[in-house]
């Protein structure tokens, strides 16, 4: 049996520089969200916007970013459906 993967797990997640809601700099976080699409992804919000809905996303962007937080998670897209 394979060990499950934290998919909140950000540690390896590169952090943007500024806010990805707000555009601010500074006061920076990296944080994951539910594409809505049966997989996680990271972002960078600021501690204003982590309070706030989070901006919105097309199925494609979702996708894209749920696909490149497994690459810093170092799973495959059939992993992150199982450990979500």
């Amino acid at each position: 049996m394979v060990a499950a993967v934290d998919v909140d797990d950000t540690t390896r997640c590169p952090a943007a520089t500024w806010c990805e809601s707000c555009s601010r700099i500074g006061d920076l976080y990296v944080v994951t969200a539910d594409s809505g699409m049966g997989g996680v992804f990271c972002m960078t919000l600021c501690g204003e916007c982590i309070a706030r809905p989070l901006p919105q996303f097309g199925a494609l962007e979702a996708a894209t970013r749920t696909a490149e937080h497994c690459e810093h998670l170092g799973i495959g897209l059939d992993e992150m459906g199982r450990n979500e």
